[in-house]
Parts: structure tokens; sequence; C-alpha cells
């Protein structure tokens, strides 16, 4: 199962990050979830993958809790285990698709959910004013697939080091409606991103062969595939160019940097 880190207290509430086979938590550049809040160490904690678990364990001096304990050791996490590294930035462990694992194993939670969904898709059939409607942009669904990618690229050697920082700070800014400051940022990640499609012709070439990948990762279809790594990399070039636009609408004309 895939896991999810969310910021759920603190500065940086809502920043979003999936876990890797080696995720570490703090302000250094080379941390894998990077947090602004100055009482957090420069790597504060670290999540490891064995096999198909996952175990954080404390790196600061300051210390970090789990579920209010305080790590002494490695310890192994759990679905909506939380992270406490200051008293007020907290990280919780969350399913990446939004499920929970203690429900779906449960036999009476199944057999209620199957009625229910039986009901509704009777009456669904019944009387469905929104039926012509089309479902609004996901796009958290999105950042969450090209920030994943983003790291592989990252760590395959085929991005900069800088490219996943870059990422995670424009969403961030983007997140909490700070368009004057993720503009910029969203505009140097574009910049370093067209510098790859010169560097690695496939990259352009596949941003061009599928100009509508990023319409399919904010709006998916029931048993759609999951998408290719070629969609995947054009979607990302459109994430970051419509993010840009978006931020760009956002803010005075007056000034770029105003």
């Amino acid at each position: 199962m895939t896991y999810l880190l969310t910021v759920i207290s603190g500065p940086d509430v809502g920043v979003t990050y999936p876990l890797t086979s080696t995720t570490i938590i703090g302000r250094s550049s080379k941390a894998q979830l990077r947090l602004s809040n100055q009482a957090i160490s420069w790597e504060h904690a670290l999540i490891t993958r064995t096999g198909e678990e996952y175990f954080v364990e404390n790196l600061s001096a300051l210390g970090t809790s789990l579920n209010d304990t305080k790590l002494t050791a490695k310890t192994k996490l759990r679905l909506r285990d939380q992270i406490k590294l200051t008293d007020d930035t907290i990280v919780r462990v969350d399913p990446a698709d939004g499920s929970c694992a203690s429900l779906l194993s449960n036999p009476k939670f199944l057999a209620a959910a199957l009625a229910l969904v039986v009901i509704v898709g009777a009456l669904v059939l019944w009387f469905n004013p929104l039926a012509d409607q089309e479902a609004p942009p996901d796009w958290a669904h999105a950042y969450i697939v090209i920030s994943a990618y983003v790291q592989d690229q990252t760590d395959a050697r085929q991005f900069p080091a800088e490219t996943p920082m870059l990422l995670r700070d424009a969403w961030r800014l983007d997140s909490v409606g700070d368009y004057k400051s993720a503009q910029p940022v969203w505009l140097r990640l574009a910049i370093l991103l067209d510098n790859q499609k010169e560097l690695y012709p496939a990259l352009k070439a596949a941003e061009a062969a599928k100009p509508d990948a990023l319409n399919h990762l904010l709006i998916a279809k029931p048993n759609a595939p999951a998408p290719s790594d070629e969609e995947i990399a054009a979607a990302t070039f459109q994430f970051t160019a419509r993010r840009l636009a978006f931020a760009n609408k956002k803010i005075p004309t007056n000034g770029f940097f105003k």
C-alpha cells in the first residue's frame, strides 16, 4: 500500500508528500518533506521502508513523538499515526488513495457499504440531475502523482536536485492562496523543466504526444488505466505551466514581482 504524509497542523498545514524508500522530514534542502517551521531541526525525523512496512526514527535533539509518545527507537508506522515534531507541527500518515485499511478489513462495514452503493445507484438511475455535469478538477490528486514522478526522476538524476523542493514550495504557497509568492517559484520551476526538455528530447516528445495528459489526472475516469511514465512526464510540464498561468492571473499586472 502507498502511504502519504500530510501536515495537519503548523505553518505548512496541507502540505503532502508520498512516502518513498527513505523520507527525511526537516528544514534541510535534502529533506523530502521540507518544512518551514524554524523550531524544526534541519533533519528532524527519518522514515524508512522495509518490505511493505514503514518505520520512523528521531534524528533531532529536540525529540519527536509518535501519537504523543516520545520516540526512543525506530518504530513501525501505521495508518493515521501522528508524528509530532514541535508543539504546533504534526504530520499524519495517510493512505495515498484516501482509503482506510481498518474499515476495508471489516466485513460488517463492507456489507453496509455494498448495500449503500446499491441503494444510491438505484436512486441515481431513477433521478440524476447532475448526470451531465463534469466533476471538478482534482489538483491535489494530480500533484501527488506528479510529485512522486518528479522525486523518482530526481533520484535517477534526470532532474536537478532542486526540482522536488521547487515543486513542493510552489504547491504549498499555491494551496494557501499566496499566489504572489508562488508565482516566481512556479516560474523558476517552469524554466528548469524547459531546460530538461532541451537536454532530454524524449521529455519534449512526451509533452507533444500527450497534450491531454494533465486533464486525465485532473478528472480521472472510472476504471481508467494507470498513467504511463510518458503521460506523467507530459502532465508535469502542463501542471507547472497551468499553475503559473493561474498565479499570473491572481496577482496585480502592474509589476511581475510586486
